[in-house]
């Protein structure tokens, strides 16, 4: 990053559904309305956009703590209104998670950074110029700092940022170490309580848990729904363990998905594929479990779901062949008879 990079303050992000967040990272206006700085973009300035991505970074890689830390890419759009951006954030990284959290008050906005030596301004008026040039391939950032809409451009070696605090990183373990050693100390410290837990989401401090409790007799409650908490952790020297006490946490289902108006095809997807995944998971434990509990998954309704996902593949381009189809229902057959 150029140190004497100038960058210049768009406007509030927003934070939308599933971790994306979006807004203006420039605004076009005109000679009559410009920034304090006597300056003003429109639709004619040249970007030097080579596609509809921007590097996307925090505070323009200038954060103690993150450093040079990328989003990856904000995909950029231009309207009438200006360039809107947007990018998707880990929400199972803490960090990007804090920012989210922080776009959802309010307090995040979108910051362009161009190489001063590659600005160009040409005089519109008295005092009022036309940027004509102004990179932004490079540097879309987001930033806490308050998003004014008529600030003025400043030099990047200036900027300074608040520090986004998280909870300390466990070192030295993968994630599946981690994993492991979560789920056995949750089911010491909750055996007797649960009848069967699984972990949906691993952050650095907590983990998300969906959980069916115990029926009168001491076994798992399939017929129940399950809850979903947020279980607080953290691990010491020697991975020692301490789970802390869990909070139940809103849980989207399926059903809130459709009811939402506002709710786009990909973010339903996401639901369905969700709610699915949490079905496999309970007709397994089922099966693995139906003769201490003594039930079995429902043919009914696995047939039922059988059936929706054929014609799910139906949609696919180019269809699924129905021979195909026929083969896997044959297999299926034939496994179920072996059993």
């Amino acid at each position: 990053m150029n140190p004497d990079a100038l960058v210049r303050y768009g406007h509030e992000v927003k934070a939308l559904p599933g971790g994306v967040v979006g807004g203006y990272l420039v605004r076009f206006t005109d000679e009559t309305s410009p920034d304090l700085a006597g300056d003003f973009f429109t639709k004619d300035t040249n970007f030097g956009l080579l596609g509809d991505a921007a590097l996307c970074w925090y505070g323009h890689g200038q954060d103690a703590t993150l450093g040079k830390k990328s989003f990856g890419t904000a995909s950029l759009k231009v309207d009438d209104v200006g360039i809107w951006a947007e990018t998707q954030l880990n929400l199972r990284d803490a960090y990007e998670a804090a920012i989210y959290g922080m776009a959802k008050k309010g307090l995040m906005g979108w910051s362009s950074g161009a190489p001063a030596h590659l600005v160009e301004r040409e005089a519109k008026s008295d005092g009022v110029y036309w940027i004509k040039t102004w990179p932004l391939m490079c540097d879309a950032s987001l930033t806490p700092i308050p998003c004014e809409p008529r600030n003025s451009a400043m030099p990047i070696k200036s900027v300074t940022l608040p520090q986004i605090e998280v909870e300390t990183k466990s070192k030295g373990l993968s994630a599946s170490d981690k994993m492991d050693l979560l789920k056995g100390a949750i089911t010491a410290k909750f055996s007797g309580s649960w009848g069967y837990f699984y972990i949906c989401d691993l952050y650095d401090a907590s983990v998300i848990v969906n959980v069916y409790g115990l029926d009168e007799d001491g076994y798992t409650d399939w017929d129940s729904p399950s809850v979903r908490y947020e279980v607080p952790y953290s691990i010491s020297a020697g991975n020692v363990v301490t789970i802390g006490d869990p909070v139940a946490v809103v849980r989207k289902t399926v059903y809130e998905a459709v009811a939402a108006k506002d709710v786009t095809f990909a973010n339903q997807s996401e639901f369905v594929l969700a709610a699915a995944q949490d079905y496999l998971q309970r007709a397994e434990a089922y099966r693995d479990l139906k003769a201490r509990d003594r039930r079995d998954p429902a043919p009914a309704r696995i047939r039922e779901l059988k059936a929706i996902g054929q014609k799910l593949l139906a949609l696919t381009e180019p269809p699924v062949p129905v021979d195909v189809m026929g083969a896997l229902a044959a297999n299926e057959i034939a496994l179920s008879q072996r059993r």
